[in-house]
């Protein structure tokens, strides 16, 4: 809204929709705050675009929603390493299949390859000698470092950048456009 108290995705994604009526329409860049929607017409909007054959890709936007929340208040284990649960978890969330794999780098060996950090795509990182992280990419800081939203950080999940050095993947879903 203009007093910027709410955001109503449903309502902007419906416009946009009635408005390119006609026109070869490929997808819809869905720009947010993050905060919660106000209305409940985003879910009921993106399953009209998809329907219509209108890729939607809005993992980003359900891992912003989880930011401080904690092991538990997402239902996945603790103390064990989570930050692939977390994904899993929001890949069913929003009707993606997932990897069925606890290890964070079981995502280099999903859905789609991408060479260039895309906002809401997933990142496996480097952890240790051997280990890996993954989370959504949120965005890159001025140094090409990439920020990150992911479970298991202090155990919550969280949003912070990591160096672009640590970087071993991005990946989308496999039926992502």
């Amino acid at each position: 809204t203009f007093d910027g108290t709410s955001s109503r995705l449903g309502d902007a994604l419906d416009r946009a929709r009635d408005e390119l009526t006609g026109l070869p329409l490929s997808g819809l860049l869905v720009v947010s705050d993050g905060a919660d929607t106000a209305d409940n017409a985003f879910e009921a909007s993106i399953s009209q675009l998809k329907a219509q054959g209108v890729p939607v890709f809005a993992i980003g936007l359900e891992a912003l929603k989880w930011v401080c929340a904690t092991s538990r208040q997402v239902g996945v284990p603790y103390p064990d390493l989570w930050c692939a649960d977390f994904i899993n978890f929001v890949l069913r969330r929003t009707g993606h299949p997932t990897t069925n794999s606890r290890a964070a780098r079981s995502f280099l060996d999903y859905g789609k390859r991408i060479e260039s950090p895309l906002v809401g795509a997933i990142v496996v990182l480097t952890r240790g000698k051997n280990g890996g992280h993954v989370g959504i990419v949120r965005g890159t800081d001025g140094a090409g470092n990439i920020i990150v939203i992911s479970g298991n950080h202090g155990n919550k999940v969280w949003e912070s950048p990591y160096p672009k050095e640590r970087v071993l993947g991005y990946v989308i879903p496999p039926e992502a456009h």
